[in-house]
């Protein structure tokens, strides 16, 4: 079954409505340009992207709505919630540096470099199981190739003669996919963007490719992205052709497969210390920048209010672990309900951070600022604006973009002409909330490079140049026909109207809602206690010369009082 062939035609060969449409293209030049190419910038870069989108979205807003507060507020504000963003965002490099720190003889003995190929336990156990059927095979690196290929499909309910949304990877695709495989002459990077446009170009999509493979009986499957499955794939072939590898293989008994018993340590390896000392950053984060507070300013009551002593007490202290813990399971229990499987859920599936592992750090980074809480007021803050923030990254992820993109898609010219924003495989058996929170958790906003690979390819333009070199966006937005640029430009617009919600909702409206719930709290506090100083009983009462009264009234209110 093939969905969508690969076009055959040069760039030469481009039809001439495309040239004529030029006059009429969005420009994509100066200011708009750079927004669209930083946006993309941004989107396709889960590191760097992630800290840059967090300094603009949400530190500078409550770093400046706390500096309404007074300059220790902010300033505090400031270090807790960069740190933050800069740690988690380091996730990646802490995993890398681990394996390679761990992994030096184990690259030296089997010639490869395991930590540029990090895969998760699922992944290496279907790709070494299609690589050990294929092993004995004339030409078993390509026998593999194509085995893996054939049995992949990405998601795409929006293709004709999909399978309950997913769709394979055409003859076309997987014999040219093979050859550029098999030629192993080009830079790495080169090639590896080349496989990933000829796949955009074949499936149609970039988000969803699943593998699988019956192992003694069962079948087992695992998803990643467009980038990861063919990273995934490039750096296994290679490695698995390497004579140490190959040696490792012969017996043909996994089980003491020595390659991969060791690999498989050393990506346990890699997510424990990678994992641990992210944790443990995050754990020691608010402890430490409450410390430089009390350093600088000789207090150690929060300071959010001016004046207010910390809240040493007993039953204090154990209500804020109490909320720690019950904070920490329900974040948790997101990734898994099983403890025993959150290691095997953590591990990295490749070079960049799973949002199973930001569960994991940010969660227990949210669990410190809980116990670490110096009083009640800080406690209930940190209670609505983390469990906010945690929900709307790592659970509902990004739908308020979602939702832009589906009122776009309803109500454009594009929607009305059968054309995508948001991809969706729906599960009919749902309903209510339930199907709303299904569409909120995996449903998709359509990329940039999936709108013009399809527009360029109805076009009769490939996004493989002659020489052999995939486009890159500012290319292909040069070539594009204005409908696709237009879409290119809502889509930018899509995730503006994101990191908008996220500034004005999380970054100023929850830290403003918590200063008024705060004021207010205290402001009742004080109310309270004025009303209870000038209640008659409370008042001293006076008592008169020679009145034997007035002083047994006095003797019995002290006795009571005391």
């Amino acid at each position: 079954m093939q969905v969508q062939q690969i076009s055959n035609l040069p760039l030469s060969n481009r039809k001439q409505t495309n040239t004529n449409q030029k006059s009429s293209q969005v420009s994509f030049k100066g200011v708009e340009g750079a927004l669209t190419y930083g946006l993309n910038y941004l989107q396709t870069n889960p590191a760097m992207g992630a800290v840059i989108v967090d300094l603009i979205s949400m530190i500078i807003p409550r770093t400046a709505v706390d500096f309404t507060r007074g300059t220790d507020a902010g300033v505090e504000t400031g270090r807790r919630e960069l740190s933050c963003g800069i740690n988690t965002a380091l996730v990646s490099a802490y995993g890398v540096g681990a394996a390679a720190l761990f992994a030096g003889a184990f690259n030296k003995e089997f010639g490869v470099k395991a930590h540029g190929m990090l895969m998760d336990d699922e992944t290496l156990d279907i790709l070494s199981h299609t690589w050990n059927s294929n092993r004995e095979k004339p030409n078993a690196v390509k026998a593999y190739l194509e085995d893996v290929l054939n049995n992949t499909r990405a998601l795409n309910p929006d293709a004709t003669g999909n399978e309950d949304g997913w769709v394979k990877i055409s003859p076309d695709a997987r014999k040219v996919f093979i050859e550029k495989m098999m030629k192993n002459g080009g830079k790495e990077k080169d090639e590896l963007a080349y496989l990933k446009a000829l796949l955009t170009e074949d499936t149609g999509v970039q988000d969803d490719f699943k593998i699988g493979r019956k192992i003694a009986g069962e079948l087992r499957e695992t998803t990643s992205s467009l980038d990861d499955f063919v990273g995934r794939v490039y750096n296994s072939a290679k490695a698995f052709a390497k004579d140490g590898v190959v040696q490792a293989f012969q017996s043909g008994d996994l089980a003491s497969n020595s390659f991969l018993k060791r690999f498989k340590k050393i990506n346990i390896i890699a997510t424990a210390a990678g994992l641990l000392l992210a944790s443990g950053i995050g754990l020691a984060q608010q402890p430490i920048n409450m410390y430089m507070t009390m350093k600088k300013t000789g207090k150690k009551g929060f300071v959010g209010v001016e004046g207010k002593e910390a809240d040493n007490s007993t039953g204090f202290k154990v209500l804020k672990t109490a909320i720690a813990v019950l904070a920490t399971v329900a974040m948790m229990s997101t990734i898994t309900k099983n403890p025993a499987e959150i290691l095997k859920k953590v591990q990295f599936k490749g070079l960049t951070p799973t949002i199973d592992q930001f569960k994991f750090i940010y969660g227990l980074t949210i669990a410190s600022r809980l116990v670490s809480s110096r009083d009640k007021n800080e406690l209930r803050e940190t209670t609505i604006k983390d469990s906010l923030g945690f929900a709307n990254w790592l659970i509902l992820g990004g739908f308020v973009s979602k939702l832009a993109a589906a009122g776009f898609e309803k109500y454009s010219q594009f929607g009305k002409a059968g054309e995508k924003f948001v991809r969706y495989n729906a599960n009919n058996k749902l309903t209510g909330w339930r199907k709303a929170l299904h569409w909120i958790q995996n449903s998709s906003v359509v990329s940039r490079e999936e709108v013009l690979t399809s527009a360029l390819k109805k076009t009769g333009i490939k996004t493989i140049k002659e020489n052999g070199m995939a486009m890159g966006l500012k290319e292909m937005l040069k070539e594009a026909p204005a409908a696709a640029k237009k879409k290119v430009a809502i889509l930018g617009l899509v995730q503006l109207i994101g990191y908008a919600y996220s500034c004005l909702v999380l970054g100023i409206g929850i830290p403003k809602l918590n200063i008024w719930i705060t004021n207010k709290v205290e402001k009742n506090k004080k109310k309270t206690a004025e009303n209870q100083e000038t209640k008659p009983e409370n008042k001293p009462t006076e008592v008169k010369p020679n009145d034997p009264l007035s002083a047994q009234v006095l003797a019995f209110k002290q006795k009571n009082l005391n």
